[in-house]
């Protein structure tokens, strides 16, 4: 090889390592979006965890479970819990969070009459959501009631 050929080589393979460098800065220094935004809905039950929330009551007892809301949304957002039996609201309840922010709530159920009941979660956007239309996110909670 010659030293023309050697010169353009070495100013080559410098280049390169100078856009490798200032590529893996640029990497390291720039904020990475690791998911998409999104907001977390969830019950859990007198212990703190999932499953079994409600499971066997007797009517007229109450059970007791906890609402949580995450906003990983990006931005303060404002949202409305409604909760409800098949007759009654259990919770309505608006809260804003702060992007990163949990709040939970506990939520005390009780029924009337023995058999399979349902209580309905659901997560509106807003103070004064349209709660006719469909919710954000929703979650059911299932309970047998005993006599």
């Amino acid at each position: 090889m010659n030293d023309a050929t050697s010169r353009v080589l070495s100013v080559a393979l410098a280049g390169l390592l100078v856009l490798s460098v200032g590529g893996l800065v640029y990497i390291s220094l720039a904020p990475v979006k690791t998911t998409e935004p999104h907001t977390s809905l969830y019950v859990l039950n007198e212990s703190g965890g999932s499953g079994a929330y409600l499971d066997t009551l007797s009517v007229g007892e109450t059970g007791t479970v906890e609402v949580g809301v995450e906003n990983y949304e990006g931005r303060e957002t404002t949202y409305t819990l409604v909760g409800a039996t098949a007759d009654r609201t259990v919770v309505s309840e608006t809260v804003t969070l702060s992007e990163g922010e949990t709040w939970r709530n506990e939520v005390d159920v009780a029924f009337d009459s023995p058999g399979r009941k349902h209580v309905v979660f659901e997560l509106y956007r807003g103070e004064s959501p349209d709660t006719s239309g469909e919710p954000y996110r929703w979650v059911e909670v299932n309970a047998t009631v005993v006599s």
